[in-house]
């Protein structure tokens, strides 16, 4: 017979969650770029968060495997920064070659 203390103690050992995923390149382009959407969505809202509850400056750029560019910036005059700067590392990398 189980007791009901019994059944609350082996319920709540369980884990309830999101498992593990293995960080690997997915293979599928389909499930790719639902994938790049989906995080991509979640990384700006997070850096969104964090600029309103921390009241910090965040820029966050991002770049698809398709060249475009995805932005944000709580702060206009960031970007403009961040563009040039991405440039001049562009350009240090070239000469590099």
């Amino acid at each position: 017979m189980e007791f009901p203390d019994q059944a609350l103690e082996e319920s709540s050992q369980r884990k309830i969650g999101r498992g593990k995923i293995e960080i690997k390149r997915i293979e599928n382009t389909t499930n790719r770029q639902v994938t790049f959407c989906k995080r991509r969505n979640g990384l700006l809202k997070k850096a969104y968060e964090l600029s309103v509850l921390c009241d910090a400056e965040v820029s966050l750029i991002v770049f698809s495997s398709r060249g475009r560019l995805y932005e944000y910036s709580n702060n206009r005059l960031l970007i403009p920064e961040l563009g040039m700067f991405y440039v001049e590392l562009t350009c240090l990398d070239l000469q590099l070659l």
